[in-house]
Formats: structure tokens, C-alpha cells, sequence
């Protein structure tokens, strides 16, 4: 988690206050969908994006370009850009976000 938060938000502030509203935007469409899923001791969850689901864009253009440093925008845009072009044509799950807090990794969490 650090390595990325230093590469877009190498303050700790704006690391903790930036990756809410980036995780909303990207993958809070799937809450309301039922593509949430949670350990029961939340020490791990993933968020899907059911089929014709789609992050918010708007919101996620806004919080990047409100918070990510002029000197590493145009790399954080252009993996947006990258990662798009590998989805299926057709209807698909996507997952775009999973994690893990970190004193509870290598214990399956992801896996399950």
C-alpha cells in the first residue's frame, strides 16, 4: 500500500483523504448492484462491477486531477487509459478494487 500511495500521494494526508472518494468513484457503483463482498471481520473485501456497471468517470477524473501532483497526472491517466483497453467487448464483471488489510495478508483473505 505505501509504494502506491507515495507514487500518487506521497503526503500521508492526501492519501487519507483522496482514496475514499477514489474507491466511491471507481468501484462504489457495485454496492448498490450487490457486487460488495466483505470477511466478516472486514479484513478483506473486493468490490465487482456487475455486467453494463461502470465506475463513476466524472467523479474519478475529478479527484484525480484535484489530487494527484501535476509531475505523475498524465502516468495515472494514461494507466486508466491502459487498463480500459484490456476489458472484454461483451458484458462482463469487473472487479476494480480488492484489498487486504496488510496484518491480515497470506491468511487466504483474497482468495476467498
Amino acid at each position: 500500500m505505501t509504494r502506491h500511495r507515495q507514487w500518487r500521494w506521497p503526503q500521508a494526508h492526501r492519501y487519507l483523504t483522496s482514496m475514499p472518494v477514489l474507491v466511491r468513484a471507481f468501484g462504489g457503483n457495485g454496492v448498490a448492484h450487490g457486487g460488495a463482498l466483505a470477511s466478516d471481520d472486514f479484513a478483506g473485501a473486493a468490490l465487482w462491477l456487475p455486467p453494463n456497471v461502470r465506475p463513476d468517470e466524472a467523479a474519478l477524473g475529478d479527484i484525480l486531477h484535484r489530487t494527484v501532483g501535476d509531475d505523475v497526472q498524465d502516468d495515472v491517466f494514461t494507466l486508466f487509459e491502459e487498463m480500459a483497453k484490456c476489458h472484454p467487448g461483451g458484458p462482463h464483471w469487473y472487479l476494480p478494487l480488492i484489498g487486504v488489510d496488510p496484518a491480515h495478508q497470506g491468511l487466504d483473505f483474497g482468495a476467498a
